[in-house]
């Protein structure tokens, strides 16, 4: 997401100056570390724990919740950053879309060998429509970055969205960022970009002082932009649960 670097001293509630001195430097958003490796490996971890248990409790024999999981922690994490700092890392984004790829890839070549239970147990989605759904963010992503209301880290995060989910799951996800997304903006502009602030504090304070346990620099954001990765999370929590157009046009269907 585009921003600017605002002076630190307009910040509503931001960390005093003495703190931005004394900052540590962030890892570049390009650069992996540690951290990210245990991220990763917890991640994963959670997510087939995660999902083996839900699909055990609600029997379902057909369709998994790994990639699911997966999915909803790597936009949890995306929203969080982004609200924090402006930001999407592309060590969340670049091994998110490789791994969407990569799991719906050896599921289908799995189940043409007669192997279908780790597509069963990972809920992944024919190769073709992994293709198509990363194909369709990148497309909207770019021009929408071109015409200035994306930035490269968010349509990352889109492709990704698009490489685990498929097709017609990234349809419904795209329709529920846009009416989330128009509707958090509103709120924003009615509060004279309060809102954002608020994120951008909260967000900020939790990743340095629970995670990081470290100050990085604080950079006010525009009052009048918000956080995509926060829509992207909800649209697809919404979506997971059936929340879509279809299921907006049966509500408001007489």
């Amino acid at each position: 997401m585009s921003h600017e670097t605002a002076n630190q001293s307009d910040a509503i509630g931001a960390p005093p100056a003495g703190d931005q001195a004394s900052a540590s430097p962030p890892v570049p958003a390009w650069q992996w570390s540690s951290d990210w490796t245990t991220l990763w490996v917890l991640t994963l971890s959670l997510a087939a724990a995660i999902g083996s248990a839900a699909q055990l409790a609600t029997a379902e024999t057909q369709h998994g919740f790994f990639l699911a999981a997966v999915l909803i922690a790597v936009c949890f994490v995306a929203a969080w950053y982004d609200a924090a700092t402006g930001r999407v890392p592309n060590m969340l984004t670049y091994p998110a879309f490789l791994l969407g790829l990569a799991v719906n890839l050896i599921a289908a070549l799995l189940t043409a060998a007669g192997v279908t239970i780790f597509a069963r147990w990972a809920g992944s989605v024919d190769m073709g429509a992994s293709l198509a759904g990363a194909g369709v963010c990148l497309a909207i992503g770019i021009t929408c970055m071109i015409a200035g209301g994306l930035g490269g880290g968010d349509v990352k995060l889109m492709a990704a969205i698009g490489a685990i989910v498929g097709f017609d799951a990234t349809l419904a996800i795209l329709f529920n960022t846009l009416v989330i997304a128009s509707v958090i903006a509103l709120i924003n502009l009615i509060a004279a970009g309060r809102l954002t602030e608020f994120m951008r504090l909260a967000a900020y304070n939790a990743l340095t002082l629970w995670v990081l346990r470290r100050r990085i620099p604080f950079e006010q954001p525009q009052k009048h932009t918000i956080p995509l990765a926060v829509p992207i999370l909800l649209a697809v929590v919404a979506a997971r649960f059936g929340v879509g157009y279809e299921t907006i046009m049966e509500w408001s269907a007489p």
